[in-house]
Order: C-alpha cells, then sequence, then structure tokens
C-alpha cells in the first residue's frame, strides 16, 4: 500500500523557507542539504516506496514552486514505485 503525502502549497508559504517546511512535512533526514538536488535524493533514494506525492497548489504563488514541483515530477516519470498528482485547489 502507497503512503500519501499531500502537500498544501499555502502552508508551504506559512514558512520562511520553503524547505524547512518540506523537511518537516516529508521526514526529512537530518542531512537533508535545503536544495533541489538533496530534495531529488531524498525523494528517489530515503522516502519509503511505494510513495505516492500530492502537490495541492491552493494558493495563487504557482510559479514559486515550479522547481519542486519538477522535482516531483520528474521523480514519478523515473520510478514507478512514486506517482505524482497535482491538483489545483482555488
Amino acid at each position: 500500500m502507497s503512503k500519501v503525502i499531500e502537500l498544501k502549497q499555502s502552508e508551504a508559504e506559512r514558512f520562511g523557507n520553503v524547505h524547512d517546511w518540506l523537511k518537516q512535512e516529508l521526514s526529512l533526514p537530518e542531512w537533508y542539504g535545503g536544495n533541489l538536488d538533496a530534495l531529488w535524493d531524498c525523494v528517489t533514494g530515503h522516502l519509503p516506496l511505494p510513495l505516492e506525492i500530492r502537490w495541492i497548489a491552493d494558493s495563487e504563488q504557482h510559479d514559486s514552486y515550479s522547481g519542486i514541483v519538477e522535482v516531483f515530477q520528474d521523480a514519478a516519470d523515473q520510478y514507478e514505485d512514486i506517482t505524482f498528482e497535482y491538483v489545483v485547489n482555488p
């Protein structure tokens, strides 16, 4: 059974650093580097699989998170045990 992680964009905006929020929400290790390369490494090599990540775009800041969304989508494209869903929820 897949673990489902829902990430609400509006919650990310409450943090000064989105990577601090990701570290908390995804239970990333202490050594997480707080950048897109480190996010890729953690999503594809640290998180338990199978995994479903659901990004809920519930704010107006869609472009601010495009790099993070791309990491999740690329991981889903390359690994069959990772799925990614992008949900626009106004």
